[in-house]
C-alpha cells in the first residue's frame, strides 16, 4: 500500500472514531456571584428551570426573586375521618421541586410512584381564614408519589443572588 492509500485508510478511521465519539453540550445557569446552579432546561423569561444532575431533580427558579413560587398544590393522603390530612403526604407529580403555599417548604415527589387509596387532600390555606383545608373525598386509588421534605438537600440556598447568567460548555473540545 502506497502512502497515498495509508493516508485514506487513517483519514477515514479518524473520521469514524471521532464521529462516533461522545459529545455533549450544555448550557449552565450560575447565580449572580457566578455560582453553578444547574443545566438550563427552559427559560421562560419570568422563570428558568433547572437540572440538578446530582440530585436528578429539577426546580423552577422565578427571575425577578431569585426564589420558587409558592404553589397551590394539593396533597393526598390515605387516612380518613378525624385523622384525615395527616401521615405521609403524597402528590401526583414528582421530579421537581416545588415550594408549598400550605407550609412555604420546599418538596419533591420520590420515585417509583405508588398507587395510593386517597381519602382526604389537603390544599393551601384558606384566603378567609389563614388555615389548611381538608377535606375527605372518594377519589379511591390512584398513582402517586411520596413527598418529602426537601428544605435541607438543595445544593444551593434560596433566594439565588441576581441576576442569573448563563455558561455554554461544549465537553467537545
Amino acid at each position: 500500500m502506497g502512502k497515498l492509500g495509508l493516508f485514506m485508510v487513517l483519514t477515514v478511521l479518524w473520521v469514524g472514531l471521532t464521529a462516533a465519539a461522545p459529545c455533549f453540550a450544555e448550557i449552565r445557569v450560575l447565580d449572580g456571584n457566578r455560582n453553578v446552579l444547574g443545566i438550563l432546561l427552559e427559560d421562560t423569561g419570568l422563570h428558568v428551570t433547572i437540572f440538578m444532575p446530582k440530585l436528578e431533580k429539577s426546580i423552577v427558579i422565578n427571575k425577578l426573586t431569585g426564589d420558587t413560587d409558592s404553589l397551590e398544590k394539593p396533597f393526598l393522603y390515605e387516612e380518613k375521618g378525624l385523622k384525615g390530612c395527616t401521615g405521609i403526604p403524597h402528590a401526583p407529580t414528582a421530579q421537581v421541586v416545588f415550594r408549598a403555599a400550605r407550609d412555604g417548604k420546599l418538596h419533591v415527589g420520590v420515585q417509583p410512584p405508588v398507587v395510593v387509596d386517597v381519602h382526604s387532600v389537603q390544599t393551601g390555606p384558606d384566603s378567609r381564614t389563614d388555615q389548611l383545608a381538608c377535606f375527605g373525598t372518594s377519589q379511591g386509588s390512584t398513582q402517586a408519589f411520596r413527598l418529602i421534605d426537601f428544605e435541607d438537600q438543595l445544593p444551593f440556598k434560596l433566594p439565588i443572588t441576581l441576576p442569573s447568567n448563563y455558561e455554554y460548555v461544549n465537553c467537545c473540545e
